[in-house]
């Protein structure tokens, strides 16, 4: 199957090819998740049945990390998003200014 690339206009007026997260699409990536869900199928949170892995370290904190099966865990969808929902997308911590 072929990639597919968007495109996005910069500041400097030129086209510029933002590629997807290659390591989410990645054979290692995949053959690592479909492992780790035979092993752990349902949800860390709720006890449902699991259908994503959750990297418990961000993988922007930690992208040494993204491969290490102590960083993950099974979630449901409703979980994953819930996970995801105190933390940001990419689980960064909200800014706590002064109170």
């Amino acid at each position: 199957m072929p990639r597919r690339f968007k495109f996005a206009i910069t500041s400097s007026r030129k086209f510029e090819v933002e590629r997807p997260e290659w390591h989410l699409t990645s054979g290692r990536w995949r053959t690592l998740r479909n492992r780790w869900l035979m092993q752990q199928p349902t949800c860390a949170r709720c006890g449902l049945h699991g259908e994503e892995v959750h990297h418990v370290v961000p993988r922007h904190v930690a992208p040494h990390r993204l491969y290490d099966p102590t960083n993950l865990m099974t979630l449901c969808k409703a979980c994953h998003v819930a996970e995801h929902h105190g933390n940001g997308p990419y689980g960064e911590q909200p800014i706590e200014g002064p109170q």
